[in-house]
């Protein structure tokens, strides 16, 4: 199955490789000195069981394995030792950036021609957050 948009207008943000990001921004843990966290399956950077900041708020765990799911565990480590469970979420890791086929410029506009990627069953779905501005014209083939 080809895919192809025409780009009218569009910012984008390179991915070298499949990632999660956690955030636990409304679960902080006030008198925590560290953080440490955990997932499985154990595939990715900083490796599972790694010690974090207590002053962290999220967490990038990269060169994870495309598109599956992770179960990640944070605990907090308080003052006498002890950990404090502080959240479960089950995330599943990007996928690979689709595999592009061509690009064609014209005076004001770009249409670009990609395929899924060959490893997962994913479909794509491209929209608009406050950061990313993006105008498309679906084009049959």
């Amino acid at each position: 199955m080809k895919i192809v948009f025409v780009v009218l207008a569009a910012c984008f943000q390179l991915v070298r490789s499949s990632s999660i990001l956690v955030d636990w921004s409304s679960t902080t843990v006030a008198e925590s000195i560290a953080y440490v966290l955990d997932y499985a399956p154990a595939v990715g950077n900083p490796p599972a069981g790694s010690s974090l900041n207590s002053s962290a708020r999220q967490a990038l765990i990269t060169d994870t394995i495309p598109a599956c799911e992770y179960t990640v565990y944070l605990s907090a480590i308080m003052p006498d030792g002890k950990r404090r469970h502080v959240t479960k979420k089950t995330i599943y890791s990007s996928p690979l950036p689709p595999i592009l086929d061509s690009i064609e410029t014209g005076e004001h506009e770009a249409t670009v021609s990609y395929f899924p990627p060959k490893e997962a069953n994913i479909t794509f779905h491209i929209g608009e957050s406050i950061n990313f501005f993006l105008q498309l014209k679906l084009v049959a083939l």
